[in-house]
């Protein structure tokens, strides 16, 4: 189910799963300035089920629960799902980053707003 934005910010951006990671990990750092300024709905935040996929993927690894709890993983994971503007990265075929995996946040990029299309 694609979520519409909020259409309360100009500014739609896209953060890769490490930085959304690290923002759970160390605070107080750009990554955690970011995603409290996501929640604090200063930005649109673009996301993937791929990206969702990744997050869920990487949270569960037995090093990382160490460092993250279970609650913190829950919410970025409930936040992706329900405040994050779903976008369907396939729509649009780049191949601009070094890392193919990354292509996606490209994509995302790339799409108009609901309100420019």
């Amino acid at each position: 189910m694609l979520r519409k934005p909020s259409g309360k910010c100009a500014v739609r951006l896209v953060l890769d799963t490490n930085i959304l990671v690290s923002s759970l990990i160390r605070k107080n750092t750009p990554p955690y300035l970011l995603y409290l300024a996501w929640r604090q709905q200063r930005f649109d935040l673009l996301t993937s089920t791929d990206q969702l996929t990744e997050v869920k993927d990487v949270l569960a690894r037995p090093r990382l629960q160490k460092y993250v709890s279970l609650e913190e993983s829950q919410e970025i994971v409930w936040g992706l799902q329900t405040e994050a503007e779903q976008v369907e990265t396939d729509q649009i075929e780049v191949a601009h980053s070094p890392d193919p995996d990354d292509n996606q946040y490209y994509s995302a990029l790339l799409l108009p707003a609901p309100n420019e299309s």
